[in-house]
């Protein structure tokens, strides 16, 4: 149980030969009912990053914490969508929670993780672009869990469709796509803000991208 929490970070180690990180959702945005701001403190600052192959870093801390933003209890922290054959050689370590003082209090044995087969395997997941914001190529990543037809398309701020990326019949699983951030005509996109749209059996998600020159 934590007291007084403004911040934590923690490592996810897993065997990068049969196993990929999908997804980090670990900010207000992308978790419902985070514990971190459930006191009312202000939007989470939000790090990651991979220190090597196998190997990914998650911090996250609330923006000029108070001890009355400062939640205490046990909470939902944070998601991590790894796909592969089974948990084997997935670990949780390195745990580390700050109070309001600053403090740290450093956790040998993660007892306050929880892990589960990956239940997105009987829902149909769109995820978030890697790299974001790109400049060359991004890759944009799906889960079906049963074969159907699937649009995927680019649009940009005024929701026009400015490219196709997947239109027709996917079979069930894990599906990449790479953009270049390039129009249907071949040309490619300002730098700004743009948008990808998934369409799969009932099934609608939309996320942004950023384009840089």
């Amino acid at each position: 149980m934590a007291v007084d929490l403004t911040g934590y970070s923690f490592a996810v180690e897993y065997p990068a030969a049969t196993h990929s990180v999908l997804s980090v959702a670990a900010d207000s945005a992308g978790v419902v009912e985070n514990f971190l701001v459930s006191a009312g403190g202000l939007t989470p600052l939000l790090m990651q990053g991979s220190a090597d192959e196998g190997c990914l870093w998650v911090a996250n801390a609330i923006k000029s914490p108070t001890a009355e933003t400062a939640p205490d209890g046990d909470g939902f922290l944070a998601e991590i969508l790894i796909s592969g054959p089974s948990l084997a050689g997935i670990a949780v370590t390195d745990i580390v929670l700050m109070d309001a003082l600053g403090g740290l209090n450093d956790l040998a044995q993660p007892s306050g993780t929880r892990m589960a087969a990956h239940a997105a395997v009987n829902r149909l997941l769109l995820f978030a672009n890697r790299p974001n914001p790109f400049f060359r190529t991004t890759t944009i990543v799906f889960h079906i869990p049963t074969a159907t037809e699937v649009h995927l398309g680019a649009y940009d701020v005024a929701g026009r469709l400015v490219r196709t990326l997947v239109d027709g019949q996917r079979i069930v699983g894990e599906h990449r796509i790479e953009w270049d951030g390039r129009g249907a005509d071949g040309v490619r996109l300002a730098s700004g803000v743009d948008f990808y749209r998934l369409r799969a059996d009932g099934f609608e998600e939309t996320r942004r991208v950023l384009i840089l020159h």
